[in-house]
């Protein structure tokens, strides 16, 4: 069956984060709050979270969500992965039905080299790098069936658990390498080496 080629407009819909002034977030979270989620709680992962009051169910996002950066030096950076309430520097990209355009897809799309190709060219050489809904909205989206989705997914899933197993590998092997290595220094500077005659 031949793939369609879609605007991502026709198949989704885009909702803005919410606007909350600095002063209002909080570091601990109090009764009635939830997380407000920052460009940066998506690019960095380690910083401490932000709490607002709840501004309704509409402003949801859950972790299986996808959101877009907006502005600024991580604009077209996809975001996924957490729960709580969008920062107005970015927005949700929610596909009109599951039958047509799976979360998991569109999160792969968005990320591929072909739709990211397209971002920079936009925002390239721009002061302050941003995308508008109208922007996003016209851009095509590569449309296969959802049999077909759903193999690209697993395939790509796959990939991504086998780079995992290998950065952890790689990582153990610099650890031990960086401990030989400082093993060897303090020898050689307790004059502990042993030359070795030819």
């Amino acid at each position: 069956m031949a793939w369609e080629v879609k605007k991502l407009g026709e198949v989704c819909i885009f909702k803005q984060g919410v606007q909350v002034p600095v002063k209002l977030q909080n570091e601990n979270q109090k009764k009635g709050q939830i997380r407000f989620l920052r460009i940066i709680d998506f690019t960095q992962g380690n910083v401490s979270p932000r709490f607002i009051d709840f501004p309704g169910e509409e402003h949801l996002i859950n972790e299986d969500d996808v959101a877009l950066v907006r502005y600024g030096a991580s604009t077209g950076f996809v975001c996924r992965g957490l729960s709580g309430v969008l920062a107005n520097n970015l927005f949700r990209i929610i596909p009109k039905s599951e039958k047509i355009l799976l979360k998991n897809y569109l999160f792969e799309y968005l990320n591929s080299s072909i739709f990211q190709k397209k971002i920079k060219d936009v925002v390239n050489g721009v002061a302050m790098p941003a995308i508008s809904f109208g922007l996003v909205k016209n851009m095509s989206i590569l449309l296969p069936s959802i049999e077909e989705q759903k193999l690209i997914v697993s395939k790509l899933d796959n990939i991504s658990e086998q780079i995992k197993q290998l950065e952890n590998i790689y990582s153990q092997k610099l650890s031990c390498l960086e401990e030989l290595k400082q093993s060897i220094l303090q020898k050689a500077f307790k004059g502990e080496l042993i030359e070795v005659s030819a």
